[in-house]
């Protein structure tokens, strides 16, 4: 049940944006197993001229960037999956975006299953449910 952020520095597009949700809904079920049907993805346009990289704007680096955290269960993924996804992703948007600065970022936060959830129940509870009563 991840909750993903994507901060995007371009034009805002709606196309683009449900393209991006897309994309990244589809590549954390490939890649980190995760349900999309639980899947939420919020897109953000900041404007060019307000993303900074090295003290410079992006209107001035002439490139895209781009922000994404995706926040799952802690424990749930490998440090090879999560690589994968960061490495998938970064090497995505690139396309989508039409080269994008090295500068931008994929974050996999790992979250302790206790303190994260939805539905008002967190990931923990849901596991402790969903455990046969020991005889």
């Amino acid at each position: 049940m991840p909750m993903i952020t994507l901060q995007i520095a371009v034009a805002p597009d709606p196309r683009l944006a449900r393209e991006a949700a897309q994309l990244v809904t589809r590549r954390t079920a490939e890649i980190l197993g995760k349900d999309p049907n639980v899947t939420a993805v919020a897109v953000e346009f900041v404007p060019r001229a307000q993303w900074f990289i090295a003290g410079r704007s992006i209107d001035e680096i002439r490139k895209a960037a781009f922000f994404l955290e995706v926040r799952i269960s802690d424990g749930t993924n490998t440090k090879d999956e999560k690589a994968r996804y960061v490495a998938t992703l970064f090497s995505d948007f690139d396309r989508l975006l039409g080269g994008v600065d090295q500068e931008s970022y994929v974050h996999v936060n790992d979250v302790r299953a206790d303190a994260y959830g939805y539905g008002g129940l967190t990931q923990e509870r849901r596991y402790v449910q969903s455990r046969p009563v020991a005889a």
